[in-house]
């Protein structure tokens, strides 16, 4: 898949707490998904980041993200930055 462009705006979810949704453009389709606010209590969970915070981080990292990729590739530049 070819990855113009990746949006990220901030927006409320369904209790009023405040996440990030994100707008994926390819040469196919238009993606739009958003992730629950919530905090998690796992011992496994990533430290909470707030959607500001999120979205300038992002926006650093951005162009790693555009292009033609496989899911392993993809995998790879998600562990990089994880």
């Amino acid at each position: 898949m070819l990855i113009q462009d990746i949006k990220l705006i901030k927006i409320f979810d369904s209790v009023g707490h405040e996440t990030i949704e994100a707008t994926v453009f390819s040469d196919q389709k238009v993606y739009r998904a958003s992730a629950a606010g919530g905090t998690s209590v796992s011992k496994f969970a990533q430290g909470a980041v707030s959607p500001d915070a999120a979205i300038k981080n992002f926006s650093g990292i951005k162009n790693e993200f555009l292009g033609d990729f496989t899911q392993a590739s993809l995998d790879e530049i998600l562990n990089k930055h994880m």
